[in-house]
Order: structure tokens, then C-alpha cells, then sequence
């Protein structure tokens, strides 16, 4: 009797560190299919595709950013806010860019959703991708 008690207790203590893990927004950011990296004169990019889903019954307005520890980044397709209807999700083209001089390697890299008054609602990890950089000296 004391075992099924003990159990009892561990479900419900699993069952409520599971829900307060629970979010009302999910993000997936994938690479694009094609190249996992584009090299031009002056860059490096890579493309993900984001994907934003509202579980929350309210419509619901994001914005997108992104965050590198010592990596200095620029964002395109992110400019505009993101108005995703309830229970529902949206997807966005999302591309990065590295100055080839800054580029000192693969990196890791957060992309964020952000809420109408700047807090992050929740995040994905990704990897930026490219060639070694001793290839991209001149």
C-alpha cells in the first residue's frame, strides 16, 4: 500500500513539473532546403525557416530577433511584426548574415520570439553554418 502511495505521489509530482513546462507559443527555425551556407564578396548566410504557433486563444502579435555570444550578426526578414491567429501558426523565411571578416567559424545561434513589450515568450537553437574560415582570408 505504501508503494502505491509513493507512486501515486511521483506521477503526480512528474505529471506537474510536465505542465508548468507548457508554453502558449512554440518555435522551430530549419534550414532552408539548398546549401546549408551561401558565401558572397562581403558575406556568409545562412537561410532557416521559422515557424510560429499561437496556442493561446487570443490572436497574438511577435516579433523575431536573434542573439550570437561574440558573434556579431545581421537579420533579414524579421523587420516586420508577426500577427499569428489563435490556435493557428505562421511561417517566415528567416536569413543571417556574417561579415566574411567577422566570420570566425560555426557558431551557435538563438532565434527569439519576442512579445508586443519586448520579452522573450520563447527561443530555438540553431547552428550557423560555414566553410573554414582560413578558406575566406584573400
Amino acid at each position: 500500500m505504501l508503494l502505491y502511495t509513493v507512486l501515486i505521489l511521483l506521477g503526480a509530482g512528474v505529471m506537474t513539473f510536465s505542465a508548468a513546462q507548457l508554453k502558449t507559443v512554440n518555435v522551430t527555425a530549419v534550414r532552408m532546403v539548398g546549401s546549408p551556407y551561401y558565401v558572397d564578396h562581403s558575406s556568409l548566410r545562412n537561410q532557416f525557416l521559422v515557424r510560429i504557433i499561437n496556442k493561446h486563444p487570443q490572436a497574438r502579435t511577435f516579433r523575431l530577433d536573434a542573439v550570437a555570444a561574440g558573434q556579431v550578426i545581421e537579420l533579414n526578414g524579421v523587420e516586420a511584426a508577426i500577427s499569428v491567429a489563435p490556435m493557428a501558426e505562421e511561417l517566415r523565411p528567416v536569413v543571417v548574415r556574417v561579415k566574411r571578416e567577422d566570420y570566425r567559424g560555426p557558431f551557435d545561434l538563438t532565434i527569439r520570439v519576442l512579445d508586443d513589450s519586448g520579452s522573450v515568450v520563447n527561443e530555438d537553437a540553431v547552428e550557423f553554418l560555414g566553410p573554414n574560415p582560413a578558406v575566406l582570408k584573400p
